[in-house]
């Protein structure tokens, strides 16, 4: 098993040992079971930049009156650059459409972890910026790439009011095919019940 199945393994495994599920009533019980928000951060990997992501949840099944499975449909863009040295510049924009599984623990009526797994698509758009040392004028390369990708993500969540909740969330994100890379995002954000 590689390392990235045996993580999410793992973190799922965990949070389903966190809470104690004794309780007679649900700390779920006054929280929408639909959601949207927005989410905003760093993406780091070969390349580093800004990480925007819009989420959609549906509660899908309460496994104990503490552990909710959630339904998460997520588009993100991450806006990634870097400068490679002697005028030549790279920047990648990666677009990913990816629903997720996710395991949400409150671990007090107001306060919660959740962990994700998601498997989806991705599409890379690569430009290298390129200066011709005979003529002083520059030229772009581009190239793009689509495939699989996956979210591997840990976070918690306040609930600031009974329909706004905000996030933190960590997340390693493994691409497959022709642009291959594993980034880590780092993302705050709100989440608004319908």
């Amino acid at each position: 098993m590689s390392s990235a199945p045996r993580i999410a393994t793992l973190a799922l495994a965990a949070l389903l040992a966190l809470p104690g599920v004794a309780s007679a009533q649900s700390r779920y019980s006054t929280q929408p079971s639909m959601r949207l928000g927005g989410l905003i951060g760093f993406d780091s990997g070969d390349l580093d930049g800004l990480a925007l992501r819009l989420d959609g949840e549906m509660d899908l099944q309460r496994i104990s009156p503490n552990v909710m499975l959630v339904g998460v449909g997520s588009v993100g863009w991450s806006h990634l650059s870097d400068d490679l040295g002697y005028g030549y510049d790279v920047t990648n924009d990666v677009f990913t459409i990816m629903p997720a599984a996710r395991l949400a623990v409150a671990l007090a009526p107001q306060v919660g972890v959740y962990g994700d797994l998601g498997l989806g698509l991705y599409h890379a758009s690569l430009e290298v910026d390129v200066p011709d040392p005979f003529t002083g004028l520059r030229r772009t390369v581009d190239d793009s790439a689509t495939g699989l990708a996956m979210r591997i993500g840990a976070g918690a969540y306040f609930n600031i009011a009974p329909k706004v909740r905000l996030v933190g969330e960590i997340a390693l994100h493994p691409y497959f095919g022709d642009y291959d890379d594993d980034t880590f995002t780092f993302m705050v954000g709100a989440t608004f019940g319908l």
